[in-house]
Protein backbone atom coordinates (compact mmCIF):
# COMPACT_ATOMS: atom_id res chain seq x y z
CA UNK A 1 0.00 0.00 0.00
CA UNK A 2 2.77 2.50 0.71
CA UNK A 3 4.35 1.72 -2.96
CA UNK A 4 1.21 1.45 -4.99
CA UNK A 5 -1.31 3.69 -2.84
CA UNK A 6 -3.97 1.19 -3.85
CA UNK A 7 -6.18 -0.19 -0.82
CA UNK A 8 -5.44 -3.80 0.41
CA UNK A 9 -9.47 -4.08 -0.36
CA UNK A 10 -8.60 -3.55 -4.29
CA UNK A 11 -5.50 -4.75 -5.24
CA UNK A 12 -5.47 -8.41 -6.77
CA UNK A 13 -1.98 -9.66 -7.00
CA UNK A 14 -0.93 -12.38 -9.79
CA UNK A 15 1.85 -15.13 -10.43
CA UNK A 16 1.61 -16.06 -14.65
CA UNK A 17 -1.47 -15.07 -14.45
CA UNK A 18 -2.48 -16.59 -11.63
CA UNK A 19 -4.66 -15.11 -8.44
CA UNK A 20 -2.55 -14.98 -5.09
CA UNK A 21 -5.11 -15.28 -2.60
CA UNK A 22 -4.45 -15.36 1.31
CA UNK A 23 -4.04 -18.68 1.97
CA UNK A 24 -1.97 -19.87 -1.39
CA UNK A 25 1.22 -22.01 -1.07
CA UNK A 26 3.67 -19.42 -2.62
CA UNK A 27 6.39 -22.14 -3.07
CA UNK A 28 4.30 -24.29 -4.77
CA UNK A 29 3.68 -21.61 -7.06
CA UNK A 30 7.68 -21.59 -7.88
CA UNK A 31 8.56 -18.13 -6.83
CA UNK A 32 11.85 -17.28 -6.50
CA UNK A 33 14.24 -14.56 -5.80
CA UNK A 34 13.40 -11.65 -8.25
CA UNK A 35 9.95 -13.18 -9.90
CA UNK A 36 8.01 -10.90 -11.43
CA UNK A 37 4.95 -10.26 -9.15
CA UNK A 38 1.82 -8.62 -11.32
CA UNK A 39 -0.39 -6.13 -8.54
CA UNK A 40 -3.99 -5.00 -10.02
CA UNK A 41 -5.43 -2.24 -8.51
CA UNK A 42 -6.50 1.00 -8.81
CA UNK A 43 -6.16 4.09 -6.59
CA UNK A 44 -8.45 6.83 -7.95
CA UNK A 45 -11.71 7.03 -5.79
CA UNK A 46 -14.68 4.33 -6.04
CA UNK A 47 -17.31 5.45 -8.89
CA UNK A 48 -20.08 5.16 -7.38
CA UNK A 49 -23.88 4.97 -8.84
CA UNK A 50 -25.65 8.64 -8.95
CA UNK A 51 -27.79 9.15 -6.02
CA UNK A 52 -30.20 11.35 -8.58
CA UNK A 53 -31.89 9.97 -11.63
CA UNK A 54 -30.03 10.68 -14.86
CA UNK A 55 -32.07 13.21 -17.18
CA UNK A 56 -31.07 13.55 -21.04
CA UNK A 57 -31.39 16.64 -22.80
CA UNK A 58 -34.17 15.46 -24.97
CA UNK A 59 -36.13 15.28 -21.74
CA UNK A 60 -36.10 18.56 -20.31
CA UNK A 61 -38.99 20.74 -20.66
CA UNK A 62 -38.41 24.19 -22.65
CA UNK A 63 -38.19 26.14 -19.23
CA UNK A 64 -35.78 23.47 -17.33
CA UNK A 65 -33.74 23.83 -20.90
CA UNK A 66 -33.61 27.77 -20.54
CA UNK A 67 -32.43 27.51 -16.91
CA UNK A 68 -30.07 25.28 -17.86
CA UNK A 69 -28.73 27.97 -20.31
CA UNK A 70 -29.26 25.89 -23.61
CA UNK A 71 -31.44 26.91 -26.57
CA UNK A 72 -34.16 25.17 -27.94
CA UNK A 73 -33.22 25.09 -31.61
CA UNK A 74 -36.32 24.37 -34.29
CA UNK A 75 -35.93 21.80 -36.59
CA UNK A 76 -36.28 22.42 -41.06
CA UNK A 77 -37.91 20.74 -43.36
CA UNK A 78 -36.03 18.84 -46.28
CA UNK A 79 -36.17 20.12 -49.60
CA UNK A 80 -37.79 17.66 -52.22
CA UNK A 81 -37.10 19.25 -55.22
CA UNK A 82 -37.86 23.00 -55.28
CA UNK A 83 -40.12 22.61 -52.49
CA UNK A 84 -38.30 25.53 -50.65
CA UNK A 85 -41.55 27.79 -50.73
CA UNK A 86 -43.74 25.38 -49.31
CA UNK A 87 -41.04 24.80 -46.42
CA UNK A 88 -41.02 28.28 -45.68
CA UNK A 89 -45.33 28.45 -45.05
CA UNK A 90 -45.00 25.46 -43.27
CA UNK A 91 -42.95 26.56 -40.53
CA UNK A 92 -44.44 30.07 -40.76
CA UNK A 93 -48.12 28.27 -39.99
CA UNK A 94 -46.31 26.31 -36.89
CA UNK A 95 -45.39 29.47 -35.47
CA UNK A 96 -49.53 30.56 -34.75
CA UNK A 97 -49.84 27.76 -31.48
CA UNK A 98 -53.69 28.54 -31.87
CA UNK A 99 -53.79 26.80 -35.43
CA UNK A 100 -51.64 24.15 -34.16
CA UNK A 101 -54.26 24.08 -31.17
CA UNK A 102 -57.56 23.52 -33.79
CA UNK A 103 -55.10 21.02 -36.25
CA UNK A 104 -54.81 18.74 -32.77
CA UNK A 105 -58.77 19.30 -31.63
CA UNK A 106 -59.79 18.27 -35.05
CA UNK A 107 -57.44 15.54 -35.53
CA UNK A 108 -58.67 14.01 -32.38
CA UNK A 109 -62.27 14.39 -32.92
CA UNK A 110 -61.62 12.89 -36.62
CA UNK A 111 -59.53 9.60 -36.12
CA UNK A 112 -61.13 8.05 -38.99
CA UNK A 113 -59.57 10.42 -41.50
CA UNK A 114 -55.48 9.95 -40.79
CA UNK A 115 -54.64 10.92 -44.35
CA UNK A 116 -56.45 14.20 -44.27
CA UNK A 117 -54.23 17.57 -45.59
CA UNK A 118 -55.44 19.18 -41.64
CA UNK A 119 -54.27 15.88 -39.99
CA UNK A 120 -51.35 15.41 -41.91
CA UNK A 121 -50.65 19.07 -41.50
CA UNK A 122 -50.85 18.78 -37.52
CA UNK A 123 -48.61 15.43 -37.75
CA UNK A 124 -45.93 17.30 -39.60
CA UNK A 125 -46.12 20.24 -36.67
CA UNK A 126 -45.96 17.06 -34.33
CA UNK A 127 -42.42 16.04 -36.05
CA UNK A 128 -41.01 19.26 -36.14
CA UNK A 129 -41.46 19.73 -32.48
CA UNK A 130 -40.41 16.40 -31.70
CA UNK A 131 -37.22 16.56 -33.82
CA UNK A 132 -34.19 18.08 -33.00
CA UNK A 133 -32.33 17.75 -36.28
CA UNK A 134 -34.90 17.72 -39.44
CA UNK A 135 -37.72 16.09 -40.85
CA UNK A 136 -38.69 14.67 -44.41
CA UNK A 137 -42.03 16.14 -45.51
CA UNK A 138 -42.71 13.26 -47.98
CA UNK A 139 -46.47 12.55 -46.49
CA UNK A 140 -47.53 16.26 -46.20
CA UNK A 141 -46.43 17.30 -49.22
CA UNK A 142 -47.97 14.03 -51.61
CA UNK A 143 -51.03 15.51 -49.84
CA UNK A 144 -50.70 18.83 -51.11
CA UNK A 145 -49.86 17.87 -54.33
CA UNK A 146 -52.39 15.52 -55.20
CA UNK A 147 -55.19 18.43 -54.00
CA UNK A 148 -53.85 21.14 -55.93
CA UNK A 149 -52.16 19.70 -59.06
CA UNK A 150 -51.10 23.05 -60.25
CA UNK A 151 -48.23 22.83 -57.79
CA UNK A 152 -46.87 19.76 -59.14
CA UNK A 153 -45.65 21.60 -62.47
CA UNK A 154 -42.30 19.98 -63.87
CA UNK A 155 -39.66 21.77 -66.24
CA UNK A 156 -39.34 20.13 -69.92
CA UNK A 157 -36.13 18.97 -67.91
CA UNK A 158 -38.46 16.59 -65.58
CA UNK A 159 -37.68 18.76 -62.22
CA UNK A 160 -40.24 20.19 -59.98
CA UNK A 161 -40.92 23.84 -60.78
CA UNK A 162 -40.57 26.71 -58.32
CA UNK A 163 -44.08 27.73 -57.13
CA UNK A 164 -45.29 31.24 -55.81
CA UNK A 165 -45.55 31.05 -51.29
CA UNK A 166 -48.29 33.57 -51.44
CA UNK A 167 -50.17 31.25 -53.98
CA UNK A 168 -49.48 28.24 -51.28
CA UNK A 169 -50.47 29.93 -48.04
CA UNK A 170 -54.03 30.88 -49.78
CA UNK A 171 -54.18 27.36 -50.83
CA UNK A 172 -53.37 25.85 -47.63
CA UNK A 173 -55.58 27.95 -45.21
CA UNK A 174 -58.53 27.79 -47.61
CA UNK A 175 -57.92 23.50 -46.69
CA UNK A 176 -58.03 24.29 -43.59
CA UNK A 177 -62.13 26.11 -43.25
CA UNK A 178 -62.82 22.55 -42.33
CA UNK A 179 -61.29 22.78 -39.44
CA UNK A 180 -63.75 23.41 -36.18
CA UNK A 181 -62.71 26.86 -34.54
CA UNK A 182 -61.73 27.14 -30.80
CA UNK A 183 -63.64 28.24 -28.30
CA UNK A 184 -64.24 32.05 -28.01
CA UNK A 185 -63.24 34.21 -24.80
CA UNK A 186 -66.72 34.98 -22.88
CA UNK A 187 -65.71 38.97 -23.90
CA UNK A 188 -65.97 38.05 -27.61
CA UNK A 189 -69.49 36.64 -27.98
CA UNK A 190 -70.68 39.96 -28.59
CA UNK A 191 -68.08 41.29 -30.83
CA UNK A 192 -70.34 42.74 -33.98
CA UNK A 193 -69.84 41.75 -37.54
CA UNK A 194 -67.17 39.38 -37.10
CA UNK A 195 -68.63 36.42 -35.21
CA UNK A 196 -69.08 34.08 -35.08
CA UNK A 197 -66.11 32.65 -37.41
CA UNK A 198 -67.44 28.93 -39.06
CA UNK A 199 -64.16 27.84 -38.98
CA UNK A 200 -60.46 28.41 -37.90
CA UNK A 201 -59.33 30.34 -40.68
CA UNK A 202 -62.04 32.95 -40.05
CA UNK A 203 -61.43 33.42 -36.41
CA UNK A 204 -57.63 33.60 -37.19
CA UNK A 205 -56.84 35.47 -40.24
CA UNK A 206 -60.23 36.71 -41.42
CA UNK A 207 -61.02 41.04 -41.18
CA UNK A 208 -63.32 42.93 -42.63
CA UNK A 209 -63.38 45.94 -45.02
CA UNK A 210 -65.96 48.55 -45.07
CA UNK A 211 -66.00 49.54 -48.73
CA UNK A 212 -66.76 53.22 -49.85
CA UNK A 213 -66.94 54.58 -53.79
CA UNK A 214 -67.89 57.94 -54.98
CA UNK A 215 -68.71 59.09 -57.92
CA UNK A 216 -65.67 61.82 -59.07
CA UNK A 217 -67.60 63.68 -61.99
CA UNK A 218 -70.84 65.02 -60.52
CA UNK A 219 -71.06 68.44 -60.88
CA UNK A 220 -72.71 71.34 -58.61
CA UNK A 221 -76.13 70.15 -58.43
CA UNK A 222 -75.59 66.48 -58.81
CA UNK A 223 -75.99 64.12 -56.33
CA UNK A 224 -75.25 60.81 -55.85
CA UNK A 225 -74.37 58.53 -52.37
CA UNK A 226 -71.40 57.06 -51.81
CA UNK A 227 -71.70 53.28 -52.14
CA UNK A 228 -70.83 51.59 -49.05
CA UNK A 229 -70.51 47.67 -49.19
CA UNK A 230 -68.27 45.20 -46.56
CA UNK A 231 -65.62 42.74 -47.67
CA UNK A 232 -63.46 40.21 -46.35
CA UNK A 233 -60.16 39.95 -46.44
CA UNK A 234 -57.38 37.00 -45.21
CA UNK A 235 -54.53 39.30 -46.12
CA UNK A 236 -53.00 42.77 -46.80
CA UNK A 237 -51.69 43.93 -49.77
CA UNK A 238 -48.59 46.03 -49.84
CA UNK A 239 -48.18 47.69 -53.38
CA UNK A 240 -44.61 48.61 -54.50
CA UNK A 241 -43.83 51.71 -56.84
CA UNK A 242 -41.55 54.46 -56.70
CA UNK A 243 -43.42 56.30 -54.07
CA UNK A 244 -43.00 52.62 -51.40
CA UNK A 245 -40.34 53.16 -49.01
CA UNK A 246 -42.79 51.65 -46.25
CA UNK A 247 -44.95 48.75 -45.44
CA UNK A 248 -47.70 51.61 -44.36
CA UNK A 249 -47.17 53.70 -47.24
CA UNK A 250 -47.27 50.33 -50.03
CA UNK A 251 -50.49 49.10 -47.91
CA UNK A 252 -52.17 52.96 -48.22
CA UNK A 253 -51.72 52.68 -51.86
CA UNK A 254 -53.55 49.49 -51.89
CA UNK A 255 -56.66 50.06 -50.07
CA UNK A 256 -56.95 53.52 -52.00
CA UNK A 257 -57.72 53.91 -56.15
CA UNK A 258 -59.90 54.60 -58.99
CA UNK A 259 -61.99 52.46 -60.66
CA UNK A 260 -64.64 53.35 -64.08
CA UNK A 261 -68.14 52.27 -63.54
CA UNK A 262 -71.50 53.02 -64.60
CA UNK A 263 -73.41 55.55 -62.75
CA UNK A 264 -77.42 56.06 -62.35
CA UNK A 265 -77.61 59.31 -61.60
CA UNK A 266 -75.14 60.36 -65.22
CA UNK A 267 -76.61 57.32 -67.27
CA UNK A 268 -72.93 56.81 -68.34
CA UNK A 269 -69.93 55.16 -67.44
CA UNK A 270 -68.07 57.24 -64.67
CA UNK A 271 -64.58 57.44 -62.63
CA UNK A 272 -64.88 56.23 -58.55
CA UNK A 273 -62.79 57.02 -55.72
CA UNK A 274 -62.76 53.65 -54.10
CA UNK A 275 -60.99 53.86 -50.35
CA UNK A 276 -61.05 50.29 -47.98
CA UNK A 277 -60.67 51.08 -44.32
CA UNK A 278 -60.85 48.08 -41.66
CA UNK A 279 -63.86 47.60 -39.97
CA UNK A 280 -62.93 44.22 -38.49
CA UNK A 281 -59.17 43.57 -37.63
CA UNK A 282 -58.30 40.08 -37.12
CA UNK A 283 -55.83 38.49 -34.61
CA UNK A 284 -53.21 37.55 -37.52
CA UNK A 285 -52.77 39.74 -39.68
CA UNK A 286 -50.53 38.85 -42.68
CA UNK A 287 -49.02 41.63 -45.17
CA UNK A 288 -48.45 40.27 -48.95
CA UNK A 289 -45.60 42.35 -50.30
CA UNK A 290 -46.69 42.80 -54.07
CA UNK A 291 -42.98 42.03 -55.75
CA UNK A 292 -44.07 40.24 -58.35
CA UNK A 293 -45.99 41.23 -61.29
CA UNK A 294 -46.21 39.96 -65.53
CA UNK A 295 -44.24 41.48 -68.07
CA UNK A 296 -46.42 41.62 -71.29
CA UNK A 297 -43.77 40.62 -74.48
CA UNK A 298 -43.41 43.59 -75.80
CA UNK A 299 -42.02 45.24 -73.30
CA UNK A 300 -39.34 42.79 -73.63
CA UNK A 301 -36.77 42.34 -76.25
CA UNK A 302 -35.95 39.09 -76.27
CA UNK A 303 -38.09 36.73 -74.14
CA UNK A 304 -42.07 35.68 -73.55
CA UNK A 305 -44.35 37.02 -71.08
CA UNK A 306 -42.90 36.60 -67.55
CA UNK A 307 -43.14 37.52 -63.96
CA UNK A 308 -40.82 40.21 -63.19
CA UNK A 309 -39.53 40.37 -59.57
CA UNK A 310 -39.38 43.87 -57.92
CA UNK A 311 -36.05 44.02 -55.23
CA UNK A 312 -37.22 47.95 -54.17
CA UNK A 313 -36.41 48.59 -50.58
CA UNK A 314 -39.33 48.45 -48.76
CA UNK A 315 -39.19 48.67 -44.78
CA UNK A 316 -41.43 46.63 -42.76
CA UNK A 317 -41.95 47.21 -38.92
CA UNK A 318 -41.28 44.96 -35.92
CA UNK A 319 -44.36 46.60 -34.50
CA UNK A 320 -47.57 47.65 -36.49
CA UNK A 321 -49.96 49.93 -35.94
CA UNK A 322 -53.09 49.57 -38.15
CA UNK A 323 -55.07 52.50 -36.48
CA UNK A 324 -54.75 54.83 -39.73
CA UNK A 325 -56.82 52.24 -41.69
CA UNK A 326 -59.39 51.45 -39.51
CA UNK A 327 -62.89 52.85 -40.22
CA UNK A 328 -63.73 55.64 -37.60
CA UNK A 329 -66.24 53.43 -35.60
CA UNK A 330 -63.12 50.91 -34.68
CA UNK A 331 -60.84 54.10 -34.32
CA UNK A 332 -62.62 55.24 -31.56
CA UNK A 333 -63.61 51.59 -29.86
CA UNK A 334 -59.36 51.60 -29.63
CA UNK A 335 -58.74 54.59 -28.62
CA UNK A 336 -59.56 53.78 -24.63
CA UNK A 337 -58.11 51.03 -24.63
CA UNK A 338 -55.12 52.94 -26.02
CA UNK A 339 -55.05 55.40 -24.21
CA UNK A 340 -55.68 53.14 -20.92
CA UNK A 341 -52.42 50.60 -22.46
CA UNK A 342 -50.07 54.31 -22.31
CA UNK A 343 -50.61 55.03 -19.45
CA UNK A 344 -49.87 51.19 -17.59
CA UNK A 345 -46.62 51.69 -20.12
CA UNK A 346 -45.58 54.42 -18.71
CA UNK A 347 -45.88 52.88 -15.25
CA UNK A 348 -44.33 50.09 -16.06
CA UNK A 349 -41.28 52.33 -17.35
CA UNK A 350 -41.39 53.92 -14.32
CA UNK A 351 -41.20 50.72 -12.49
CA UNK A 352 -38.18 49.43 -14.69
CA UNK A 353 -36.32 52.59 -13.81
CA UNK A 354 -36.74 52.23 -10.50
CA UNK A 355 -36.04 48.28 -10.15
CA UNK A 356 -32.61 49.28 -12.57
CA UNK A 357 -31.63 51.76 -9.69
CA UNK A 358 -32.59 49.07 -7.30
CA UNK A 359 -30.59 46.76 -9.21
CA UNK A 360 -27.35 48.75 -9.11
CA UNK A 361 -26.69 48.46 -5.21
CA UNK A 362 -27.56 44.55 -5.18
CA UNK A 363 -24.64 42.12 -4.06
CA UNK A 364 -23.72 39.43 -6.71
CA UNK A 365 -26.08 37.01 -4.58
CA UNK A 366 -28.72 39.14 -4.78
CA UNK A 367 -28.54 39.63 -8.56
CA UNK A 368 -28.23 35.45 -9.00
CA UNK A 369 -31.51 35.23 -7.23
CA UNK A 370 -33.36 37.63 -9.10
CA UNK A 371 -32.13 36.37 -12.49
CA UNK A 372 -33.44 32.31 -11.13
CA UNK A 373 -37.09 34.50 -10.28
CA UNK A 374 -36.93 36.21 -13.58
CA UNK A 375 -36.53 32.88 -14.99
CA UNK A 376 -39.36 31.29 -12.81
CA UNK A 377 -41.65 34.13 -14.53
CA UNK A 378 -40.57 33.74 -17.89
CA UNK A 379 -43.17 30.88 -19.34
CA UNK A 380 -42.19 29.82 -22.63
CA UNK A 381 -45.03 29.89 -25.28
CA UNK A 382 -46.39 26.40 -25.57
CA UNK A 383 -46.64 25.20 -29.23
CA UNK A 384 -50.15 25.11 -29.20
CA UNK A 385 -52.91 26.08 -27.25
CA UNK A 386 -56.64 25.02 -27.37
CA UNK A 387 -58.31 28.67 -27.23
CA UNK A 388 -59.16 31.83 -29.40
CA UNK A 389 -56.93 34.31 -28.92
CA UNK A 390 -58.64 37.63 -27.69
CA UNK A 391 -59.95 40.15 -30.13
CA UNK A 392 -57.41 42.99 -31.33
CA UNK A 393 -58.44 46.00 -28.48
CA UNK A 394 -55.63 48.31 -29.41
CA UNK A 395 -55.02 47.93 -33.23
CA UNK A 396 -51.64 47.12 -32.53
CA UNK A 397 -49.31 44.09 -34.07
CA UNK A 398 -46.35 42.67 -33.33
CA UNK A 399 -44.12 40.78 -36.61
CA UNK A 400 -43.31 36.97 -35.48
CA UNK A 401 -42.95 35.36 -39.06
CA UNK A 402 -41.64 36.01 -41.89
CA UNK A 403 -41.65 34.29 -45.87
CA UNK A 404 -38.87 35.83 -48.20
CA UNK A 405 -37.84 35.69 -51.43
CA UNK A 406 -34.31 35.27 -52.78
CA UNK A 407 -33.03 35.95 -56.26
CA UNK A 408 -33.88 38.34 -59.06
CA UNK A 409 -36.15 35.60 -60.97
CA UNK A 410 -40.01 35.21 -59.74
CA UNK A 411 -40.52 31.84 -61.43
CA UNK A 412 -37.05 30.53 -59.98
CA UNK A 413 -34.99 31.60 -56.58
CA UNK A 414 -35.25 30.32 -53.01
CA UNK A 415 -37.64 31.15 -50.44
CA UNK A 416 -36.55 31.00 -46.69
CA UNK A 417 -38.53 31.45 -43.63
CA UNK A 418 -37.70 33.65 -40.90
CA UNK A 419 -39.38 32.69 -36.77
CA UNK A 420 -39.38 34.56 -33.96
CA UNK A 421 -37.73 33.54 -30.95
CA UNK A 422 -38.08 35.99 -28.55
CA UNK A 423 -36.30 39.86 -28.50
CA UNK A 424 -33.56 39.92 -30.68
CA UNK A 425 -33.66 35.99 -31.47
CA UNK A 426 -35.00 35.22 -34.66
CA UNK A 427 -34.54 31.87 -36.43
CA UNK A 428 -33.52 31.38 -40.34
CA UNK A 429 -35.47 28.14 -41.45
CA UNK A 430 -33.62 27.62 -44.51
CA UNK A 431 -34.85 24.16 -45.50
CA UNK A 432 -33.39 21.61 -43.71
CA UNK A 433 -31.17 24.14 -41.98
CA UNK A 434 -31.74 26.53 -39.05
CA UNK A 435 -29.48 29.10 -38.27
CA UNK A 436 -30.08 31.96 -35.37
CA UNK A 437 -30.58 35.73 -36.13
CA UNK A 438 -30.72 38.95 -34.40
CA UNK A 439 -33.50 42.10 -35.32
CA UNK A 440 -30.78 43.92 -37.36
CA UNK A 441 -30.59 40.49 -39.42
CA UNK A 442 -34.15 40.60 -39.86
CA UNK A 443 -34.36 44.67 -40.87
CA UNK A 444 -31.49 43.50 -43.49
CA UNK A 445 -34.85 41.19 -45.18
CA UNK A 446 -36.07 45.03 -46.68
CA UNK A 447 -34.87 44.38 -50.29
CA UNK A 448 -31.95 44.28 -51.99
CA UNK A 449 -30.57 43.20 -55.07
CA UNK A 450 -29.59 39.22 -54.54
CA UNK A 451 -30.31 39.03 -50.76
CA UNK A 452 -33.87 37.39 -49.16
CA UNK A 453 -36.90 39.97 -49.40
CA UNK A 454 -39.77 40.22 -46.89
CA UNK A 455 -42.54 38.21 -49.46
CA UNK A 456 -45.38 37.66 -46.80
CA UNK A 457 -44.60 39.20 -43.16
CA UNK A 458 -47.24 37.18 -40.06
CA UNK A 459 -48.21 39.73 -37.06
CA UNK A 460 -49.85 38.78 -34.15
CA UNK A 461 -52.26 41.40 -32.66
CA UNK A 462 -50.72 42.63 -29.04
CA UNK A 463 -51.81 45.03 -26.46
CA UNK A 464 -48.65 47.20 -25.93
CA UNK A 465 -46.59 48.31 -28.68
CA UNK A 466 -42.70 49.12 -28.99
CA UNK A 467 -41.13 52.48 -29.82
CA UNK A 468 -38.79 51.38 -32.36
Amino acid sequence: MSLTNVPVDRMTVTFRSKKIEDDTDLAALGITENSPIVLIGSSLPVVHAPTEQVVFLEDLTELEKKKAGLEIVPAGLQNLGNTCYFNAVIQSLKAIPELSGALKKHSESHPETPTALSNVIFQTFQSLQNSTSFIVPAPLLSTFLTAHAQFAQRTPQGQPMQQDAEECFTELITDLKSVEILPIAEQDMITRSAFPPSNIVEQLFQGKFEHRMTNQELTEGQVEPQTVSAETFLELECVIENETHYMNEGISLALTGQLSKYSDVLGRDCLYKTEKKIAVLPPILVVHFKRFYWKKKEALAHWDSHRVKIGKNVNFPFFFDSFEFCTDSVQKELIPVRDQKKEERDQMANAAKLELEKKLDETPSEMLKDKEEDLEKSKPTEWFVERAPKRPSTGYYELFAIVAHQGRSADGGHYIAYIKKRKNLWYEMNDANTYPRTDEDIKKLSGQADRPCAYLTFYRACEQIEIE
